[in-house]
């Protein structure tokens, strides 16, 4: 079932984001090509983020939630800069012990277009 992106407000500054265009490309020799736009979401977001020296149990919050996901099931989240809420699937993510309870877990998210 699809959930907020959790602990939002913990989600470090340093995060960064990009886009990718969706297109349909046909090359006709001699150099000569030609590409149009491919459905119509044809810009697909993604970010990477993290969430930095967060305690033991945030770390169990975050990493619970993506581990239930487990890339299928998307996240609601209003990026930095959006005006709105999109919907966004972990791909994939890494967690790392910082020192003694502190802990920094960083995904990377990509925008879907799920009706």
């Amino acid at each position: 079932m699809p959930a907020a992106l959790p602990l939002q407000t913990t989600i470090s500054q340093a995060s960064s984001a990009g886009v990718e265009f969706k297109v349909i490309a046909t090359g006709y020799g001699n150099g000569y090509s030609q590409r149009a736009p491919d459905g119509i979401n044809t810009s697909i977001g993604s970010w990477d983020v993290s969430w930095e020296n967060i305690t033991a149990t945030e770390f169990s919050t975050v990493t619970t939630a993506l581990e239930t996901a487990k890339g299928a099931d998307y996240f609601t989240w209003q990026a930095p800069g959006d005006s709105v809420t999109k919907r966004w699937v972990v791909s994939k993510y890494s967690k790392q012990a910082m020192s003694g309870d502190i802990y920094t877990v960083s995904a990377t998210l990509t925008q879907v277009f799920d009706l």
